[in-house]
């Protein structure tokens, strides 16, 4: 399980609402319908790659709180929310605190973000958050940090962000 940073919380939260309110009365082969007819895949969070765009991962099947066992992958030229830009793994031998984490993440996310992107963080129109492990997951081995693109609006994203300069 990833546990997401608090930025994001307040998105997911919004989706949760919407996709409840879209889910009342309908069938299960309704929903999975829907699901196919989108063209949602599930994908374990802890195989997602550079590049990859996904959902909000706020369906109750894989949310929980504040963990994420795995999220809707979505091909970058349909409409998405997220797309990774940076993965890397914490070296330290016990899960840091959250305060140090968030320093971590953030430092290095922000040095990839311009490669990335092609524009610096500051200067971006885009917002960055990350999934990380939490204490259950560290205790499998999960090192992994997860760093993220989102449109500072709240808008779904229509491409790939690599090299957009914006």
């Amino acid at each position: 399980m990833r546990l997401l940073s608090l930025k994001t919380m307040t998105l997911f939260m919004t989706a949760i609402l919407s996709i409840s309110i879209l889910a009342t009365g309908c069938s299960e082969s309704q929903k999975e319908q829907a699901v196919e007819t989108l063209g949602l895949d599930q994908e374990d969070v802890f195989s997602l790659k550079v590049g990859m765009c996904f959902n909000d991962p706020s369906d109750s099947d894989i949310y929980t709180e504040d963990q994420v066992s795995s999220v809707p992958v979505r091909d970058c030229t349909k409409p998405h929310d997220y797309e990774i830009f940076y993965t890397f793994n914490l070296t330290n031998q016990t899960l840091p605190d959250d305060e140090t984490l968030e320093e971590e993440a953030f430092e290095k996310c922000t040095q990839a973000f311009q490669q990335y992107i092609g524009k610096s963080y500051e200067d971006s129109i885009y917002e960055m958050s990350y999934l990380h492990p939490t204490e259950e997951s560290w205790q499998a081995d999960d090192r992994e940090v997860a760093c993220f693109l989102v449109d500072a609006e709240g808008k779904k994203l229509t491409q790939s962000l690599k090299g957009s300069n914006q």
